[in-house]
């Protein structure tokens, strides 16, 4: 045992601290130092995992727009043509067949087709190209999306 006055809150000499000997101030601003670099790392998590996602100016879609017309015409024309496509993206394409989104393969969606699409839609800065069913479909390109869930805005 050490000789001399035991100090409130120190060490001993295994390095671990007392913590039945801490005053209530000395506990709560250990705990609140703990509090802090948790949601210090859970805030940076956050914004690694969901970064802030604004939208562009409408000024430089349209321009993007007008750059890329012709690639954006030929989708818009591709989609029309593919009356059994409904959503296609880089990584997977949904089908009137098969409404889960999955990789083109031989016999579904013939892989030129697909890699002519990928080409057109990151030619013209789209995420998505999107067909309606029915008569007379809705064909459109995603070129930004954000939010989460019901929240989700697109342009």
């Amino acid at each position: 045992m050490e000789n001399g006055p035991h100090l409130l809150g120190k060490t001993h000499r295994s390095g671990s601290i007392n913590w039945s000997q801490l005053t209530l101030k000395q506990t709560a601003v250990i705990l609140l130092c703990f509090l802090f670099c948790f949601v210090a790392v859970v805030w940076r998590f956050l914004a690694i995992v969901f970064p802030t996602n604004k939208p562009s100016e409408e000024e430089k879609l349209v321009e993007n727009f007008y750059a890329h017309r012709a690639a954006y015409e030929r989708l818009r024309d591709m989609l029309l043509d593919d009356k059994e496509l409904l959503r296609i993206a880089d990584w997977s394409i949904e089908t009137k067949k098969s409404r889960v989104p999955h990789i083109p393969t031989a016999g579904d969606f013939p892989a030129n087709r697909y890699n002519e699409y990928v080409a057109l839609f990151k030619q013209a800065g789209s995420k998505l190209p999107l067909r309606d069913e029915g008569d007379h479909p809705m064909v459109c390109t995603a070129v930004w999306a954000g939010g989460w869930a019901g929240d989700t805005q697109a342009r």
